[in-house]
């Protein structure tokens, strides 16, 4: 006595496993990440990807990565090719804002150099002051005041330093003023406050 065969149930079979073989094939258990089939992927997007090896003299600094903290340095940063902009904080050390490009296919090594913050502050740039708390460190309101002036379009923004009051800090920001101000001046005052 033969049965009807049901074509149904081995359809879905072939369907299932296509499915299966085809995840396990893009996807990389070693890393946890998505490989693609004609290119790689990063975090689920397809591009061209480029690897940079970031050094600093001295070891051991922050990284953030397009806004995103990547761990201490030295550090191997794998990321889609183009622009990606790169902030180098350590404690007793201007913060850095640098941007760097990944090339598709090729692994770069960048090395920068921090520069000490003055044994004292020399009161001259840009004025920025934060509340205390919830920025409990001179490190924590230097790196909001050089966001600060990044976004109104200053150049060569970086951080001078700051000076702790009763319940602020009053930080001192590098950076010249933006072109469609009017002037470039290195030494312009304003005021902003942050809660």
């Amino acid at each position: 006595m033969v049965k009807d065969f049901n074509y149904s149930y081995l359809l879905i079979g072939i369907v299932l496993v296509t499915v299966v073989v085809f995840a396990f094939y893009n996807f990389d258990p070693t890393t946890g990440k998505a490989v693609g089939v004609s290119g790689d992927q990063i975090d689920g997007v397809k591009g061209s990807v480029g690897t940079v090896e970031i050094l600093t003299t001295p070891i051991g600094a922050s990284l953030n990565i397009d806004g995103v903290s990547m761990g201490n340095s030295p550090y191997v940063y794998k990321g889609l090719a183009g622009s990606h902009r790169l902030k180098i904080t350590k404690e007793g050390y201007q913060i850095s804002l640098v941007y760097f490009d990944l090339v598709d296919g090729r692994k770069l090594t960048q090395n920068f150099v921090l520069q000490a913050l003055p044994a004292s502050c020399n009161r001259v740039g840009n004025y920025y002051r934060c509340r205390n708390p919830p920025y409990t460190t001179a490190a924590s309101c230097g790196v909001l005041g050089v966001r600060e002036y990044t976004n109104q379009r200053y150049t060569d923004v970086s951080f001078n330093c700051c000076v702790a009051g009763s319940n602020e800090w009053d930080c001192y920001i590098n950076g010249n003023r933006p072109l469609s101000a009017g002037t470039n001046s290195t030494n312009s005052s304003s005021t902003n406050s942050s809660s």
